[in-house]
């Protein structure tokens, strides 16, 4: 009876073992798919946000691009006015400094009149 007992347990050791064995890896699998998943969730949010940098770059980009020509056409205006201020101050020279002259012609003119009359 004992003997029977010894060889019976011999005989479920073994089956055990293999259980335990198949155990043993399933579970190494599942710890080897959950790196990989792991990983492979890491690559993907890496990628996502660089891809965030790369868009975040090209709109600050966009935005100073926009910036620039708005700056260019404002200074341009200012130098267009700056121009226009300088011919407007030019002429205005020109037409005093001919008033003066023709004033000068006047007076000139006058007492040339004066002068003959005598």
């Amino acid at each position: 009876s004992v003997q029977q007992q010894q060889q019976k347990q011999q005989k479920t050791e073994p089956k055990q073992t293999k259980v335990e064995k198949k155990q043993s890896k399933s579970k190494k699998e599942t710890q080897k798919l959950a790196k990989k998943q792991a990983v492979a969730e890491k690559k993907a949010q890496q990628q996502a946000e660089r891809e965030a940098k790369k868009l975040a770059e090209q709109e600050a980009t966009a935005a100073r691009k926009q910036q620039t020509a708005a700056e260019q056409a404002e200074a341009k205006a200012q130098r267009e006015a700056e121009k226009v201020a300088r011919q407007a101050a030019l002429a205005e020279r020109q037409a005093k400094q001919q008033a003066e002259k023709e004033a000068r012609q006047a007076a000139l003119a006058e007492k040339q009149a004066q002068q003959a009359q005598q």
